[in-house]
């Protein structure tokens, strides 16, 4: 593993653990929500890492059905995400 991928996997760790710590305070809820987003922004954006590594590689071999639809699911997991984003933009201009 090289050094950059070393550091970048501390440093993802120590703001974890932060997070974790935050989120364990006494800080009012209100105040975590947005903690809260930003911890499953951080899972989501590890699993899609994970997707990317086992499924992209150009040296695995993965069956065309299932990387299709991984392909699939991802594309509905983004339209998902956009039209949420969406909705709330137009929520905040009414």
């Amino acid at each position: 593993m090289s050094e950059a991928r070393k550091k970048a996997e501390a440093e993802n760790a120590a703001c974890d653990f932060l997070l974790d710590l935050m989120l364990e305070s006494d800080m009012p809820e209100e105040r975590k929500v947005g903690l809260h987003i930003m911890k499953a922004a951080r899972n989501l954006h590890e699993a899609i890492s994970n997707i990317v590594g086992e499924y992209a590689d150009p040296t695995k071999e993965v069956p065309y059905e299932t990387a299709k639809q991984v392909a699939e699911y991802l594309g509905l997991v983004h339209t998902g995400i956009m039209q949420f984003m969406e909705t709330q933009n137009n929520q905040c201009t009414e």
